[in-house]
């Protein structure tokens, strides 16, 4: 029973390692797409 609590702990530190991992994908596909769509707003707003 004792045993298991370094795996427990390693296992979450891994799944806590993983969620950091994909939200910071996660952040640079929104901040390229952001930036995407504001040159695309702007390039629009330039015509009109």
């Amino acid at each position: 029973r004792k045993g298991s609590k370094p795996f427990t702990d390693s296992f979450a530190r891994m799944s806590d390692t993983r969620v950091v991992t994909l939200s910071r994908q996660n952040y640079s596909v929104v901040s390229r797409e952001t930036k995407e769509w504001v040159k695309y707003w702007s390039e629009n707003m330039a015509k009109t």
